[in-house]
């Protein structure tokens, strides 16, 4: 009698017992990218990242070449300030009593020599300037050189010097500056042309020239692509007395 009951029982555990469903996945209904989807979307990533270069690239063209026209420049006012005030004390000298005082003791188109007092050494020195081939500065180079010590530079890739000598009244005095006519320089045009240390990602010229200020060329450039820059002035030389 007891049997039926148990069955009973394991029949209704089994209804109550939970069914396992099934969970089938259709794979033609999950979205995604197609191949050709990416291929695009790869392409617009290069083309935006080559746009990104592309203006980078440029900026820094642009720095490099802005900075070698700076160092150029600082380069040449540096040499024409220190001839400036180098040959505005050409001739003076504490032992001098009267003039013409001894100023000039050679004077070409490209370098000169000149006396003047100086206090570090109390006595009369020569100061010579003139381009030379500098190893360091990977070409020509304007010297300074003090009586017949080592020269030294004063600014590197100068590829022309020039002076012009005029006396008291303006004449242009034919260089070299023969000896009996050094007393009568009165004045000197400057004309020095520097060119960058690197060439420029951005410039580049033709063979082109540079004039001194009497509108004679002193310096014919080759085609290249670097910056090159002239800078022009005049120093009256104080100190030197003409001969009357």
């Amino acid at each position: 009698m007891e049997r039926p009951a148990l069955n009973k029982a394991v029949l209704i555990f089994r209804e109550i017992k939970p069914m396992k469903k099934s969970i089938v996945i259709d794979i033609a209904s999950q979205t995604g990218f197609t191949l050709i989807e990416m291929i695009v979307g790869a392409v617009i990533g290069m083309i935006i990242a080559g746009a990104i270069l592309m203006v980078w690239m440029s900026q820094e063209k642009t720095y490099l070449h802005e900075t070698d026209k700076t160092a150029l420049h600082t380069r040449l006012r540096a040499a024409i300030y220190l001839l400036e005030r180098d040959l505005r004390s050409a001739g003076y000298m504490r032992t001098c009593a009267s003039p013409p005082c001894l100023s000039f003791t050679s004077a070409t188109s490209s370098s000169l020599s000149f006396q003047t007092w100086d206090d570090a050494d109390g006595n009369v020195t020569t100061i010579t300037y003139q381009l030379y081939s500098s190893s360091t500065g990977g070409g020509m180079a304007l010297g300074r050189q003090k009586n017949s010590a080592t020269i030294q530079p004063v600014a590197y890739y100068i590829e022309a010097l020039n002076f012009v000598y005029l006396d008291k009244q303006g004449n242009v005095l034919p260089a070299p500056v023969s000896a009996d006519h050094l007393d009568n320089i009165n004045s000197i045009e400057i004309a020095i042309v520097g060119r960058s240390k690197d060439t420029s990602l951005l410039f580049s010229h033709g063979a082109m020239g540079f004039k001194n200020m009497q509108g004679n060329t002193i310096f014919t450039a080759p085609a290249d692509r670097y910056i090159r820059k002239a800078i022009l002035t005049k120093v009256y030389c104080r100190n030197n007395f003409p001969q009357e």
